[in-house]
């Protein structure tokens, strides 16, 4: 068993926790939305979610949460635990909006009247199923961006590139983890990985290690599909790309 797939079953160092909590949100397609309403009750909604490129968690609400103190909380069936993000709502990006609707398709969720938030991290925790909770440090949780990374500004690009015209990568990747089929397609790449999707199912293909610009992003995209029994793009055709 992989040390991030059970948090009980060895005591994870701050950056390992931190990195279980963004997989866990990253791999999130819905999350609870907890707020205290007027009354000072609490109360659970549920909310469509994707992640930004740093981890803050996206969501969509109907609701004006323009700073508003909220907690999302999503769940990770593998690792049994839940993570929690304590923080303040603010209005997505235009780049963080093109995120998460490539990830959302629905007619319902690409109503102009039902806004996208970021959430700004003030305090993150991880409890396992067993209800042990640890918190991670302020600042901690958040992946640090890289002054060189373009991939944020590149990510619908990629995608659209990757679809378009390497399907056959996807299904490289795909295929090696046991979920192989000629019809996934890409809906996210951020520095940790990639989103992919298949009608109603999502899969997350985890990077081992962050990529922040385009060529960093080619470079693991060919090592995963060589991995998964892919050809590599030959280097002159690599770089005509």
């Amino acid at each position: 068993m992989h040390m991030l797939a059970n948090p009980t079953a060895v005591k994870l160092e701050a950056g390992q926790l931190a990195r279980l909590a963004r997989m866990t949100v990253r791999g999130a397609a819905g999350a609870l939305l907890i707020q205290a309403d007027p009354q000072k009750a609490l109360l659970a909604t549920r909310v469509r979610a994707a992640c930004c490129h740093d981890g803050a968690p996206l969501l969509q609400t109907a609701m004006d949460g323009d700073g508003r103190h909220v907690t999302v909380l999503a769940t990770n069936t593998v690792a049994a635990v839940s993570v929690g993000v304590q923080g303040v709502l603010a209005r997505a990006n235009k780049y963080e909006v093109e995120r998460f609707f490539r990830r959302h398709t629905e007619a319902e969720a690409t109503d102009a009247s039902v806004a996208v938030y970021r959430l700004d991290p003030a305090a993150v925790y991880v409890e396992s199923d067993n209800g042990t909770v640890r918190w991670i440090d302020n600042g901690a949780y958040l992946l640090a961006r890289s002054n060189d990374g373009d991939l944020e500004e590149a990510e619908a690009g990629i995608v659209e590139h990757v679809n378009g015209g390497h399907p056959d990568t996807i299904h490289a990747i795909l295929s090696h983890r046991g979920v192989g089929a000629d019809d996934w397609v890409m809906t996210g790449a951020d520095p940790e990985g990639i989103d992919v999707a298949r009608e109603a199912y999502t899969q997350r293909i985890a990077f081992d290690k962050p990529v922040h610009s385009r060529d960093e992003f080619k470079k693991t995209m060919i090592a995963l599909r060589v991995a998964g029994g892919g050809v590599a793009v030959p280097p002159r055709a690599a770089a005509a790309e």
